[in-house]
């Protein structure tokens, strides 16, 4: 803008071609802010109008500067208003799904990526053999298996053991 009103001798020497290409895009921007959902945005549409006469005067450029200002916090608002939108509707999408299909949404929050998980070694401490490192593939195997069984057993249930016999106590 600064440019073009310091060349304003430039201007004046242009045709009626330049001029109309000028005065077609102001009226097509004009029109960009006439749709509806601009609506509750705009107070008044007229002070968002950019003037087609006097093309690129010192008062035009002024003029334009501040519809251009307007028009910038105009689509701030509006593209904050749409996120809050998608982020609205996400929330409304995912709390139905919550409603309507537990299973469903319990997949969708768990990892469902399945890694395997591979024990190679397993640090033992016994009050006969004290700390040591089992490095034998079957002692690893007891070890896990009877950690686990101990970690995932249900609470205020009844072990069952065995004595020399056989026989469950």
């Amino acid at each position: 803008m600064r440019k073009i009103s310091k060349d304003q001798g430039f201007i004046d020497n242009k045709d009626d071609k330049w001029i109309n290409f000028w005065i077609n895009r102001i009226n097509k921007y004009n029109k960009d802010y006439n749709r509806k959902e601009y609506d509750k945005f705009i107070d008044n549409h007229k002070e968002l109008t950019i003037p087609t006469h006097d093309l690129f005067s010192d008062t035009w450029i002024k003029n334009a500067k501040e519809v251009f200002k307007k028009r910038i916090k105009i689509d701030k608002n509006y593209l904050q208003a749409q996120r809050l939108r998608k982020i609205q509707d996400s929330i409304e999408n995912r709390c139905n799904i919550i409603h309507s299909d537990i299973p469903k949404w319990l997949h969708s929050t768990q990892d469902n990526v399945k890694e395997h998980i591979i024990i190679d070694r397993a640090v033992i401490s016994n009050e006969n053999e004290g700390v040591r490192l089992a490095l034998d593939p079957n002692t690893i195997r007891t070890h896990a298996k009877d950690t686990f069984a101990g970690i995932l057993r249900k609470r205020n249930t009844k072990s069952i053991e065995q004595d020399e016999n056989g026989t469950k106590h």
